[in-house]
């Protein structure tokens, strides 16, 4: 009684998006609890039934009568009006959100919640949620036709099939509203409407991030594809320099140059963004930090992306083992990197168990204090 697959037999022209929102931290969706309030009349449908949320009036998911077998309901705007989350915080603020909310009441009395909206006001949305609007108006339509030629993509993927949705509002997809739109944005989203990159007929799976190093990563060694990584990277997300001037070094998939080039701060190097201050940043652990916050995340990351960390068995092979821990750790090894200097394989060697890491979104994970990446 579930559905294990989903095929797409022909492309959806319906221009709404379906985003699953977060509980306060981004990437996890069970909210303990909701409490909703709006500045102007919501139609209210659940049931079978039509009733109204007043102007200002807060709706309280915990006091809502719910009724056996019928966990879903549905806020209607009547006009082009927000609706504000006061249960969660992003950026201090409680947020807010433009078309459809829908709540659906779990089996453990938490409840998770689904923004259906136009494709324009999730990519404004989205837009001041990933770069900062004093960018300016041409920045912002760049990232426009980025944001909307991802979410394109994503529309015809199954990935949050199970919650009813086709994107979530986190990096595992792309931010979405952890800052509210602007002017700037709504502005960059209009004058691009149904605007995307394409290739070869076809719209391309437009992945972007904040900061460049000063070198940008081949797809394929980044991306995983279920058990296949590397996988194959197109001809338009290919690794390339992102400086100005000669080639600095030959090779960053070798650790001596890698370091070499890491080492080179926004006064060595004519970067595109060596402003950032995430071009060059560092952080120091100690040893017993480390072994806390790896041995923390490894269990639960095994769960979550079971073949991407693999274990070293008995028979000295790597193997779908289930660890809690792999003890003291012992030894650290950047076993591969990428054309762009991205570690791709990562050793962890510690008294009870060896582990391979692979892909950077995971490492990143592994190595992360908070989870946050």
């Amino acid at each position: 009684n579930k559905i294990e697959s989903l095929n797409i037999m022909s492309r959806d022209k319906n221009d709404q998006v379906r985003v699953l929102i977060s509980n306060e931290k981004l990437g996890e969706y069970l909210h303990k609890e909701v409490s909703l309030i709006s500045d102007e009349e919501y139609d209210i449908y659940y049931n079978g039934k039509q009733i109204t949320l007043t102007k200002n009036e807060n709706w309280n998911a915990q006091e809502f009568k719910w009724q056996e077998g019928c966990n879903k309901i549905t806020f209607v705007p009547k006009t082009d009006s927000y609706i504000k989350i006061l249960s969660t915080f992003r950026q201090n603020v409680n947020p807010k959100y433009k078309g459809k909310l829908e709540i659906y009441k779990e089996d453990d009395e938490k409840y998770l919640i689904v923004n259906c909206l136009s494709m324009d006001d999730y990519v404004a949305a989205v837009i001041s949620s990933e770069m900062p609007s004093s960018y300016g108006l041409e920045a912002a339509k760049v990232q426009a036709i980025a944001a909307r030629s991802f979410a394109k993509i994503q529309q015809n993927s199954s990935n949050y099939l199970y919650y009813g949705a086709q994107l979530d509002d986190s990096t595992n997809t792309q931010v979405y509203n952890n800052i509210h739109p602007s002017d700037i944005t709504y502005q960059a989203s209009k004058e691009t409407s149904g605007k995307v990159l394409m290739h070869n007929g076809n719209i391309i799976n437009s992945k972007f991030f904040s900061t460049s190093c000063g070198y940008t990563a081949n797809f394929g060694e980044v991306w995983a594809s279920g058990e296949v990584f590397p996988t194959n990277t197109p001809v338009y997300l290919v690794s390339r320099q992102q400086y100005v001037g000669d080639r600095l070094v030959n090779n960053l998939s070798s650790e001596k140059d890698a370091y070499t080039f890491f080492k080179l701060t926004d006064k060595d190097i004519n970067a595109f963004d060596n402003h950032s201050p995430w071009f060059r940043w560092t952080t120091v652990l100690n040893s017993e930090e480390i072994n806390d916050i790896m041995n923390t995340s490894i269990g639960r990351l095994q769960k979550l992306y079971p073949e991407r960390i693999k274990v070293l068995s008995s028979s000295n092979k790597w193997e779908n083992i289930v660890v809690d821990t792999v003890g003291n750790i012992k030894d650290i090894q950047v076993k591969k990197r990428g054309q762009g200097g991205n570690i791709m394989e990562l050793i962890i060697v510690g008294e009870k168990h060896t582990v391979k890491v692979t892909t950077e979104y995971v490492i990143r994970n592994l190595l992360s204090a908070t989870g946050d990446t």
